[in-house]
């Protein structure tokens, strides 16, 4: 089994696992030379799938660092009821950030719109994916 991990915000990167083993991993900063690099690995992700000989058909899992659309909406608009003064201001800002949410997830499965066997996609909150790195390993 092949996985595909994907981190594009802060620190972007990518990493290849083959069968539960670390086969590649490089931060998208080290090949385009921007400190800090924040977006999407498209170099990382290319770097890590051409080294190892892996085209994308071959990829069964593809993870990402961060929840998808509908988890991210429930999370910023579930708890409206906690706050005694809900300024617009602050609304706008989390109807944005699922805008932002939305385009991140369409934007990995278009990486594999042309291929007939698509991936599964697992979406993880970036930091539960922390704690779980310190935690496991």
């Amino acid at each position: 089994m092949k996985i595909l991990s994907i981190h594009d915000g802060h620190n972007a990167s990518a990493s290849l696992f083959e069968n539960g083993q670390i086969i590649s991993c490089v931060s998208e900063e080290r090949i385009n030379r921007i400190k800090f690099y924040s977006g999407w690995p498209e170099l990382s992700i290319k770097y890590v799938l051409e080294s190892n000989n892996v085209s994308l058909d071959q990829i069964d899992v593809v993870t990402l660092s961060h929840l998808n659309t509908l988890h991210y909406a429930w999370r910023k608009l579930s708890f409206l009821e906690n706050y005694e003064f809900w300024p617009i201001k602050r609304f706008l800002g989390h109807l944005y950030h699922i805008f932002l949410t939305f385009k991140r997830e369409i934007r990995v499965k278009n990486l594999f719109r042309d291929i007939k066997k698509k991936p599964k996609f697992y979406f993880c909150d970036h930091h539960l994916g922390h704690a779980a790195s310190a935690y496991y390993y």
